[in-house]
């Protein structure tokens, strides 16, 4: 696979404002996400311990 430079500068979300708005960065999911991921990790440590 050969890597194809691009110019980032024009990346991003394209389309209506709609659109625009729902893919702006939100704080409050990214916590939800942290602490559902920091879960799975804590039980799939557990599982790897008690299930060899």
């Amino acid at each position: 696979m050969r890597f194809k430079p691009f110019d980032f500068s024009g990346a991003g979300v394209n389309g209506s404002d709609d659109w625009k708005e729902l893919a702006k960065f939100d704080p409050e999911l990214s916590h939800e996400f942290d602490d559902m991921d920091k879960i799975i990790e804590q039980r799939t440590n557990w599982i790897s311990k008690y299930h060899q």
